[in-house]
């Protein structure tokens, strides 16, 4: 399939005036806004939130949006989903640590308990938890390298 549509270069100028003369978005400092377009890229700002500043079926923005706007949105997004992140690792590190806990103390720490899907849940509620040393076997199994090759690591490493 060919593209037929490319898009041409633009400088860092050429799209601020894009922004501001095409699409009517205000810019109270150029420089700013040539530095922001820099640091993060004209796509990540202008589409990531053109549903919240565009005037329906247009390609036109509603009257009064600015550019500093556009931005300050971007950052609060990046700091939000930072912090999210930030805690979702915390949580995920946490239950990782409890399920190896747990598990290694009703079953042991070698790998062929937890590869035993009679070590898990099997009930159809939790026919995910049953897929994954089903999974594990299976991989295990496809590859080249011989039984004596595949590590036999504990849970708490995996």
């Amino acid at each position: 399939m060919i593209c037929r549509h490319r898009k041409k270069f633009s400088s860092f100028s050429d799209q601020v005036s894009w922004i501001s003369d095409e699409k009517g978005i205000k810019i109270k400092d150029r420089e700013y806004a040539e530095e922001m377009l820099r640091q993060i890229g004209y796509f990540p700002l202008m589409g990531g939130y053109k549903h919240l500043f565009r005037i329906s079926n247009t390609k036109k923005y509603k009257v009064g949006t600015s550019f500093e706007e556009i931005v300050s949105l971007y950052k609060f997004d990046a700091e939000l989903r930072e912090l999210f992140f930030k805690y979702l690792l915390q949580i995920e590190r946490q239950m990782r640590s409890l399920m190896s806990y747990y598990f290694t103390e009703m079953y042991g720490a070698e790998q062929k308990q937890y590869l035993d899907a009679n070590n898990y849940n099997n009930t159809k509620r939790n026919h995910a938890i049953h897929t994954v040393p089903r999974c594990l076997r299976s991989s295990v199994r496809s590859r080249p390298l011989s039984a004596a090759k595949v590590p036999d690591l504990p849970v708490y490493l995996k």
